[in-house]
């Protein structure tokens, strides 16, 4: 996966935009693309309309990304997750390390964090429980889990905070 990574100034400060990757997303379409074959031949019979639409309901999250993937602003002082026309932004002075999580089945890895606005929340103690962080970022923005966590802990390692 490819990183797009670029410096723009906003609001007179440097901010780093880092983009989801749009090719992960094209290979989920794509493969999921293999399952129409067969359901479009059911659904001649009639028998399975509702499996075609079950089908198209699930690809508006992945055709969404391809169309416009979630990206990460960082500045120096705040870190913006902008995924599915939801933008979420964090103070870095709130924000304790960044660690990866790896959940107990499959192969993917997450950067997750405590967070002083999620503290104390329900969602943020679950998130805790379960992953070690009261937050999660949901992409790794064509990065490797560990090198995006090491990206935001020397940006919340730098003293201009």
């Amino acid at each position: 996966m490819t990183l797009h990574m670029r410096s723009c100034p906003v609001n007179n400060r440097s901010v780093r935009v880092l983009r989801g990757s749009r090719r992960l997303w094209a290979q989920i379409v794509a493969g999921s693309m293999i399952g129409v074959i067969p359901i479009s031949v059911l659904c001649t019979a009639g028998t399975t309309r509702w499996l075609l639409f079950t089908w198209m309901c699930a690809m508006v999250v992945p055709v969404w990304q391809l169309i416009s993937p979630g990206r990460l602003e960082l500045s120096a002082t705040t870190l913006t997750v902008r995924k599915f026309g939801m933008t979420r932004t964090y103070e870095l002075r709130q924000c304790a390390a960044f660690k990866v999580w790896r959940p107990p089945v499959g192969r993917l890895e997450y950067v997750v964090f405590d967070n002083d606005a999620t503290n104390g929340t329900r969602v943020g103690e679950n998130n805790r429980r379960r992953t070690g962080g009261s937050a999660l970022l949901p992409d790794t923005y064509g990065m490797s889990a560990t090198d995006l966590a090491t990206l935001l802990n020397s940006t919340l390692a730098k003293p201009d905070l």
